[in-house]
């Protein structure tokens, strides 16, 4: 494996054979060869002109992963080329692995809304949340939630919405619809409408609108509620509240910051009885 000094790397020229390049990771998903055929005759005519980044993967005969660059990485197979330009890094979690491959793509924007969609259902299962995830990716915590909302919808919807005929707005209102059947029956309709060159409308469900009246929220208005008053005040205690109502941050999370609060009011907080096993991790 030679190697060549970059102006802030270093690259090595690594054999295809040993580096893994996992389709199904990339969150383009399947690369085929007639997908990389301009590219490819570029990096014939032109050469590399960015090295792919991999990262460790002791694996079969592999040593290495695609983190970045799964395109070129198809091209110089598909240009049956021996050795590939990488830079290695050693220190990235798989995690970090995985908003890189999806940051890359989100900056290019080459992604389609299930897509991008596939590419944060990793980061949601590890419990992130939309603060979180919308924070690594430069995103809004609205860019979130729809793209979630979009994962728990049919396949054939979610077809619908890769193929651009969804408007986010769409898929917050067809995630509200509660009947499946309906859910189908409204993806017609906007699939007619468009075809048809109209607008296509989605029939609301009325919504109490008095504010006077007391009633339980649902996940949707409480992520509304806090999205309003992150855009008036920031993300703050308050909100953190409602992320742990809606289901997207754990109760230890809310302890610790209601220790910070506490603190920076001079006040002494009291652990319930009931979660004294946290104690060690809130002092940490």
């Amino acid at each position: 494996m030679s190697e060549v000094l970059s102006s802030s790397m270093v690259v090595y020229d690594i054999p295809l054979e040993k580096i893994f390049c996992d389709q199904s990771w990339n969150c383009r998903g399947v690369i085929s060869g007639a997908d990389v055929v301009e590219l490819a005759k570029s990096i014939a005519k032109d050469g590399l002109q960015q090295a792919i980044v991999v990262m460790p993967y002791h694996k079969d005969n592999y040593i290495y992963k695609v983190v970045e660059g799964h395109r070129r990485y198809i091209a110089h197979k598909q240009l049956k080329m021996e050795t590939i330009q990488s830079t290695i890094n050693t220190t990235i979690t798989e995690l970090d692995a995985r908003v890189l491959n999806l940051t890359e793509n989100l900056q290019r924007k080459s992604l389609n809304i299930m897509q991008e969609a596939i590419g944060i259902e990793p980061l949601l299962k590890a419990g992130w949340t939309y603060q979180e995830i919308a924070k690594r990716l430069d995103t809004s915590t609205g860019w979130v939630s729809v793209r979630r909302q979009l994962l728990t919808l049919e396949p054939e919807i979610q077809q619908v919405a890769a193929a651009g005929l969804l408007s986010a707005q769409h898929i917050k209102d067809i995630a509200a619809i509660p009947s499946k059947s309906l859910r189908f029956d409204t993806v017609k309709r906007i699939k007619d409408a468009r075809i048809r060159g109209e607008k296509p409308q989605i029939p609301k469900k009325p919504v109490n609108k008095d504010p006077t009246k007391k009633r339980r929220q649902s996940p949707e208005n409480i992520f509304d509620m806090s999205e309003h008053i992150a855009e008036i005040i920031g993300y703050c205690f308050a909100t953190r509240c409602l992320a742990w109502a809606n289901g997207e941050i754990a109760d230890i999370e809310l302890y610790r910051d209601l220790k910070e609060e506490a603190e920076i009011l001079g006040k002494t907080y009291r652990l319930p009885e009931d979660v004294s096993e946290f104690k060690a991790l809130l002092e940490k």
